[in-house]
């Protein structure tokens, strides 16, 4: 019973974190510059109170989250439709190497809670 509890902690959470790399690389795709700019604007300004600093520290661990961010920063030196059509491509290829780290990752732990049990 506490291992089946234990699985569905750790399903659901795996869920979620790929979950969010993908929809945030999904808004990017969808959005371009008007997620990132903001961001990057109002992050690398020193805050002048304590608040402001753990308030900048969230920001970057909540939006910058993922990969995402960081190819669509690396296509900027194509043109915009090429750029759309690369990122679109990536992805896609998230999606699908998200699924598929689920599934290898819950296999595998699966597979060591039966051998060690």
């Amino acid at each position: 019973m506490n291992t089946e509890i234990s699985l569905l902690i750790l399903e659901n959470t795996l869920i979620a974190l790929l979950g969010a790399q993908n929809v945030y690389a999904f808004l990017i795709l969808l959005t371009g510059s008007l997620v990132l700019d903001p961001c990057e604007n109002g992050i690398h300004k020193e805050g002048s109170k304590r608040t402001g600093l753990e308030h900048v520290f969230l920001i970057v661990g909540v939006t910058l989250f993922g990969i995402g961010p960081y190819i669509y920063r690396k296509l900027n030196q194509h043109s915009w439709l090429i750029k759309k059509l690369i990122f679109m491509l990536f992805c896609i290829g998230l999606f699908i190497g998200s699924i598929i780290l689920f599934a290898i990752i819950m296999s595998s732990v699966k597979y060591v809670l039966t051998v060690f049990s």
